[in-house]
C-alpha cells in the first residue's frame, strides 16, 4: 500500500541588504521582503522504493545542492529517488551584492546553506509522517488562460518576445497573434488517507513562468501566492506547486506594468499575483471532485542520467530525466525551459492515462524551443542551435539545439513504455 508524506520549510534569507536577486540582479539589492520563500516536500513509499519530490521557490537548482540533500538523507531514506526542482521564482538568492566584501559573501553562503538544511530538515520530517493513501491524478481546465505565449508572431512568419509591454512592431508588419499556444491547463496529482473523502496533499504542475516581478522585493511570485490561496480553499491539505513548461510562456503577458513609482509596481506585483492565485485556486479546487481515486501497491522508477566531464561555467554538465509510474499517472521530471508545445509531442501515443510535468530540475539545458521555433526566432532561440544535448565546446555556452527537444521527450517517452508495458 502506498505511503506518503509532506511537509515545508521557510528558505527566506537573513541579511537580505546584502544579496542580489539571482533572478534579476539588474534590479539591484533586496529592499525588503513581500511573503516568504518554501521547500514543499512529498515523499512516497511503496515498502520497497522511496520517490522525494522537493520543489524550491528558485529560480535553478544545481547537481551540487542534489547531491547534498542526497548524501543528508541517506541515513534515513537509503537509496531514494530525489526528484528536485524549483518553480523558477525570479527572487531567489543568493549572489552577494558586492563580491568584494567578505560579510556579503557570507550572507550569501549563509542563504544557500539555509536551502540544503530546510530540504533535508523537511524531507526527514516527511519520512517519519508516512501514512497510507490512495492517489488519483486529473487535467483541469481553465475558465480562461492565465498563462500566455510571449512569442508574438508577425505576418512573414518571424516571432519576436512580447514580454508585458506588446510586441514593437516592424515598419510594414502585421501582428497576427502568438507564436505557440497559451497556458489553459492545470495537471493535478492528488493523495487522500484511506477511509477519508478529501485530499490530504495536492500537486499541481502549470506550464508558464510565474512572475509579476518588477521590484527589488524577496517574494514567492505568482506560484508562491497560488500555493497560498490554495491553502486558504484547501485547509489541512498538503500544497506543492511545479512549474512544467515554461520556455515560451509567461503571465506578465495579460498583465502589463503600469506606469508610476515603485509603490505603484509592488500594489501591481500583489494584485496581479492575487488575481492569478484566485482563479487558478478556483480550478484545482473544482477539479478535485472529480477526481477517481485508487490504491497503489507499488511504485515504478525510471532514471536517465548522462554527466559530462567538461566544465562550462564552473560547472560540469549533466542531464537528468526521471519517470515515475504512480497507479494510471506517469511523473516526468525534465530539465529546462521547455517549449509548451512539447506537450502534445510527449502525450502522443502515450500509456499512461496522466502525466505529470515537473521541470526545472538540475539538468542545465535553458530554453528547448521546437524545430519550428529555431526558425521563427525570438528571444529564447536566439543562443541556438547546437548539434546534440549537452553544453559542447561552444563558446558562447549554447545550451539547447534544434535536436534537444525531440532528443529529450524521446528518451521520456521510452522510459514511459518500459513503465507501461
Amino acid at each position: 500500500m502506498l505511503k506518503l508524506g509532506t511537509a515545508h520549510k521557510i528558505i527566506s534569507p537573513s541579511d537580505i541588504d546584502k544579496i542580489l536577486l539571482s533572478g534579476m540582479p539588474r534590479r539591484g539589492p533586496l529592499q525588503g521582503k513581500l511573503d516568504d520563500t518554501e521547500v514543499n516536500v512529498n515523499v512516497l513509499y511503496d515498502g520497497n522504493t522511496y520517490v522525494v519530490t522537493c520543489v524550491l521557490d528558485l529560480v535553478f537548482v544545481y547537481k551540487e545542492m542534489h547531491d547534498e540533500i542526497v548524501a543528508g538523507i541517506q541515513d534515513q531514506l537509503p537509496d531514494a529517488h530525489l526528484i528536485l526542482s524549483c518553480i523558477h521564482d525570479h527572487s531567489g538568492t543568493a549572489t552577494p551584492r558586492d563580491g568584494d566584501d567578505e560579510s556579503h559573501r557570507a550572507a550569501a553562503k549563509t542563504a544557500a546553506r539555509l536551502v540544503i538544511q530546510q530540504s533535508i530538515a523537511a524531507i526527514l520530517e516527511a519520512a517519519d509522517q508516512l501514512s497510507e493513501v490512495e492517489v488519483g491524478s486529473t487535467r483541469a481546465y481553465l475558465s480562461e488562460s492565465l498563462g500566455s505565449c510571449r512569442r508574438a508572431k508577425f505576418d512573414n512568419g518571424a516571432c519576436v518576445t512580447a514580454w508585458g509591454a506588446g510586441p514593437i512592431i516592424p515598419p510594414g508588419r502585421k501582428w497576427t497573434g502568438y507564436g505557440g499556444q497559451n497556458a489553459n491547463w492545470i495537471d493535478i496529482l492528488a493523495f487522500r488517507k484511506r477511509g477519508e473523502t478529501k485530499a490530504c496533499a495536492v500537486m499541481t504542475s502549470y506550464g508558464s513562468h510565474i512572475h509579476f516581478y518588477e521590484v527589488p522585493m524577496l517574494t514567492g511570485e505568482g506560484g508562491g501566492y497560488a500555493r497560498a490561496k490554495m491553502r486558504d480553499v484547501l485547509p489541512q491539505t498538503a500544497i506543492s506547486y511545479f512549474t512544467a513548461y515554461a520556455g515560451d510562456e509567461a503571465l506578465l503577458f495579460n498583465h502589463p506594468m503600469p506606469e508610476g513609482d515603485e509603490k505603484a509596481l509592488i500594489q501591481w506585483q500583489r494584485d496581479s499575483s492575487e488575481m492569478f492565485a484566485t482563479s487558478f485556486a478556483e480550478c484545482v479546487q473544482q477539479a478535485l471532485g472529480q477526481i477517481a481515486f485508487a490504491d497503489l501497491e507499488s511504485i515504478a522508477v525510471e532514471d536517465y542520467y548522462w554527466e559530462d566531464e567538461r566544465e562550462t561555467g564552473g560547472r560540469k554538465a549533466c542531464y537528468l530525466l526521471q519517470s515515475v509510474k504512480l497507479a494510471n499517472t506517469a511523473l516526468c521530471a525534465m530539465p529546462g525551459e521547455m517549449f509548451l508545445e512539447w506537450d502534445d509531442v510527449l502525450r502522443d501515443r502515450c500509456q499512461a492515462d496522466h502525466v505529470f510535468v515537473i521541470g526545472y530540475n538540475i539538468s542545465w539545458l535553458g530554453y528547448v524551443a521546437t524545430p519550428l521555433g529555431f526558425e521563427e526566432g525570438s528571444y529564447e532561440c536566439m543562443r541556438g542551435p547546437a548539434d546534440k544535448i549537452g553544453y559542447g565546446d561552444n563558446p558562447r555556452r549554447v545550451k539547447s539545439g534544434t535536436d534537444t527537444g525531440d532528443e529529450l521527450i524521446s528518451k521520456v517517452k521510452e522510459q514511459l513504455s518500459t513503465l507501461f508495458s
